[in-house]
């Protein structure tokens, strides 16, 4: 069975607990500001997973239009499919401090990014959801 994949602001993450069966990675390219790496004990940070530099200073620029951003974005992910699935397998079947004992249900995408939604995290939530398949419906 495969994952839910959830999203939420690194800042806020800290505040909760993470349940059993989430794995938590950070998937900006940058470090959050303010943040130690002590801070994130047990957040994964897959810096791979987002935005090349060049691809994420023009969209912030607003050299390119959100749509151009998706599109370019998609395709910097297809062509590191084999590596994000690679990534996925390790991390359903390990977890940082360990074995992990209960399988992943949840995989939460983390961004310092205000806005969520205008982001590249809706982008790699769809494109891993897409390479996840389909999920039973309850």
């Amino acid at each position: 069975m495969s994952p839910t994949i959830a999203t939420g602001r690194i800042y806020e993450s800290l505040k909760t607990a993470r349940p059993e069966g989430e794995v938590a990675v950070l998937c900006d390219r940058l470090w959050p500001r303010g943040l130690r790496k002590e801070d994130l004990a047990g957040v994964l940070w897959m810096k791979e997973w987002a935005p090349t530099g060049p691809l994420r200073q023009d969209f912030h620029a607003g050299r390119i239009s959100p749509a151009t951003f998706r599109e370019r974005y998609g395709a910097e992910l297809l062509a590191r499919k084999d590596e994000l699935l690679s990534d996925l397998r390790r991390l359903g079947s390990s977890h940082p401090e360990g074995e992990r004992s209960v399988p992943m249900k949840v995989l939460r995408l983390l961004t310092a990014s205000r806005e969520i939604e205008s982001s590249h995290v809706p982008v790699l939530r769809d494109y891993l959801e897409g390479l996840l398949g389909p999920r039973p419906t309850p």
